[in-house]
């Protein structure tokens, strides 16, 4: 079923909305998404989703934009590196990477997500620390050819 014309218009308005506050604020999207609904008289009610997706689609619309914006996503993630919980899951991840594991294990060893493990090996394990994220990608590529070969 097609957009209203109205709703369109609702939508653009929140993706800009959203992108223009994500650059002048440096919130991370759980953050944005937590004051455009504590002041939803001014804003409106989100999750950190729905705000999620207005950035990729505000990225869509502003390509020149692209790189500031995934540098603040990137900032924001980055933060939570300092966190003694998270450390550990990466750290965690990392020595079952080294294991042989695959994410699928690994997720449930940890009672992680997948997504969780994906992300904590790709995005803030290369943050924390570059050279074991290059064995780590070793470890998966050959992880991989292996599962293959079964």
């Amino acid at each position: 079923m097609a957009l209203s014309e109205k709703r369109r218009q609702e939508i653009n308005r929140r993706v800009d909305l959203t992108g223009d506050f994500l650059i002048k604020t440096h919130l991370s999207t759980r953050e944005i998404a937590e004051h455009f609904s504590d002041n939803s008289d001014i804003y409106f009610k989100a999750s950190h989703v729905s705000i999620s997706d207005y950035v990729k689609k505000y990225i869509m619309k502003y390509p020149e934009k692209e790189n500031l914006i995934k540098d603040i996503l990137d900032e924001n993630k980055g933060s939570s590196l300092n966190q003694e919980r998270i450390l550990k899951r990466i750290n965690d991840a990392y020595a079952f990477l080294e294991q042989g594991l695959n994410f699928e294990e690994i997720a449930y060893k940890l009672s992680e997500s997948y997504w969780v493990i994906y992300y904590d090996i790709h995005l803030r394990l290369r943050k924390l620390d570059n050279h074991r994220y290059k064995i780590a990608k070793e470890f998966i590529k050959n992880n991989q050819k292996n599962k293959n070969k079964k």
